[in-house]
């Protein structure tokens, strides 16, 4: 009597564990609207994690940075570690404290949309399949991708409030990180994408452009402390 209750129960167990199911990219691009959403509040703050993982099966965490992403008075600020990025209509600023590099590409203007599709829809044909499964934590999605792309699988969750909360990551090919001896190895890893504190105001101190940069548009040098810094401009010239 107490086997029969037993499997009856590990039965029902099972019955209640959802199982992936395949999905369209139609069907994905949907739910991705739900919790792209936020992002177009006019102002919003979200805490990131990035932790990386080395092996394939039993995963170590090597390291975790911090950052986050904000949107104020249409400009978007996001800094991990020592690299912000501020992005207008107009341009794309990234500024690397660390190595002393200030990268400009295109904003958010049509120009950059445009790339920005194409590259959409090239990044869309590397898929191989996405899969879509519910549980008591959220919806959890996953997409495959053929052998061309160094990226082999995403895995994503989001919760009951309809916010992304992670973003699982793994390459398909080994690389090199120091370990905490300072030897180089080759390893698999995977990148673990943490979104937290979601917020309908920005909190983290912003710089301006102009305190960097003498333009926006044409020819720009750099100005102040950042004088020192390379410039890099990735803008196509016409």
């Amino acid at each position: 009597m107490k086997l029969t209750v037993y499997i009856i129960s590990l039965f029902l167990s099972f019955q209640g564990v959802s199982q992936y199911k395949e999905i369209t990219l139609e069907q994905y691009e949907n739910e991705a609207k739900k919790w792209g959403d936020f992002y177009n509040n006019k102002e919003y703050a979200v805490d990131l994690s990035y932790t990386s993982y080395t092996g394939t099966e039993n995963l170590v965490p090597y390291e975790t940075i911090k950052g986050y992403i904000q949107k104020r008075d249409e400009v978007i600020f996001s800094k991990i570690q020592g690299i912000q990025t501020i992005t207008t209509k107009e341009i794309k600023l990234s500024v690397d404290s660390d190595n002393k590099k200030v990268a400009i590409f295109y904003g958010n203007n049509e120009a950059s949309e445009n790339i920005v599709a194409d590259q959409f829809n090239q990044f869309k044909k590397l898929i191989t399949s996405i899969k879509k499964r519910n549980d008591s934590e959220g919806t959890f999605i996953e997409i495959t991708y053929n052998d061309y792309c160094p990226v082999s699988k995403s895995k994503l969750l989001v919760d009951k409030n309809k916010q992304l909360k992670t973003n699982w990551i793994t390459y398909r090919e080994p690389r090199e990180y120091e370990d905490a001896n300072g030897n180089l190895k080759r390893v698999n890893v995977s990148i673990k994408v943490a979104y937290s504190n979601y917020r309908k105001k920005a909190d983290y101190p912003t710089i301006s452009l102009n305190e960097i940069i003498t333009s926006t548009t044409g020819d720009v040098s750099l100005k102040g402390k950042y004088q020192s810094f390379e410039l890099i401009d990735f803008r196509p010239k016409n």
